[in-house]
Formats: structure tokens, C-alpha cells, sequence
């Protein structure tokens, strides 16, 4: 059988690294290698905000791992039928060697501190994919090593 965390909590603003603690501890229990606990928590903390911020009102989010030989399985639901979308990373045209103040100079706080969430999430996992339910969907992905 693969081991599960399953959990399910009121979309408060603390529940992020709540929920990011108890799978560094779970996870390392089930001898996922550290450095892949660390992106397993960055994508579940990234998701699970995402959840939060968009749950209706009244309902609560759930989060589910699974582990196996080389590979974590991570989903997180929420009620909202809104599905996810990815928004192009300005900062990354920083890697095409653009200047700091340059880029900045053209985005808005908003740009700089929000929506760039499913972006890590892509660098660190693979098969980003959602599944939609009655109500709501699961946002779920999966870390290999």
C-alpha cells in the first residue's frame, strides 16, 4: 500500500505552513530525500495559498500526498470552480540578461508579490494537472527523483 497524508481544514491564512510543516515531517518519515521534501513543501504551499484564496466562502480545503519508490504525488481541492492558470513570470526575462530596475520599473506590486505561484510550481514538478469536481477541482502534481 502507498502511504497517504490526507487533510482537510477552513481556508485560514495560517494554513499554508501549517500544512507545510506536517508534510516535511511526514514526508521525511516516509524517507522522501530532503531536498525533494523542500519542493514537494514549496509547490503544497503555493497550492494550498491558491486554494485558500479562492474557496468560496463556508467550504473548506483539502490536501492529499501519496508517496512512493522515486516519486510524490501531491493534490489539493478546493470548492471554487476557477481553474488555475499559469501567468508568464516577468522576472524570468531576467535570466535573458535584462536589468533589474528595468523590469521593475514596468510592473505593478501586485505583478512583483502575487501570481507567479503556479510558475514555481511548474519548475519544481511535473504533470500539473486539474481535475474537476462537483464542486470545485483538485489541482494535483507530481515530484519525481
Amino acid at each position: 500500500m502507498v502511504p497517504a497524508l490526507d487533510c482537510t481544514a477552513w481556508p485560514v491564512r495560517t494554513l499554508p505552513s501549517s500544512w507545510r510543516m506536517l508534510m516535511g515531517s511526514w514526508l521525511t518519515k516516509t524517507h522522501v530525500p530532503g531536498p525533494v521534501v523542500e519542493d514537494v513543501q514549496l509547490a503544497a504551499s503555493e497550492l494550498i495559498t491558491n486554494a485558500c484564496q479562492h474557496a468560496p466562502a463556508g467550504t473548506k480545503v483539502r490536501l492529499r500526498i501519496r508517496a512512493g519508490a522515486g516519486w510524490v504525488g501531491l493534490g489539493v481541492w478546493d470548492a471554487s470552480p476557477q481553474v488555475p492558470k499559469a501567468k508568464p513570470d516577468p522576472l524570468v526575462a531576467l535570466a535573458d540578461g535584462d536589468n533589474l530596475d528595468a523590469v521593475l520599473a514596468v510592473l505593478s506590486a501586485d505583478d512583483v508579490e502575487h501570481g507567479r505561484g503556479l510558475a514555481i510550481v511548474n519548475q519544481v514538478a511535473r504533470d500539473f494537472t486539474v481535475v474537476r469536481t462537483t464542486p470545485g477541482k483538485w489541482v494535483r502534481v507530481l515530484v519525481t527523483f
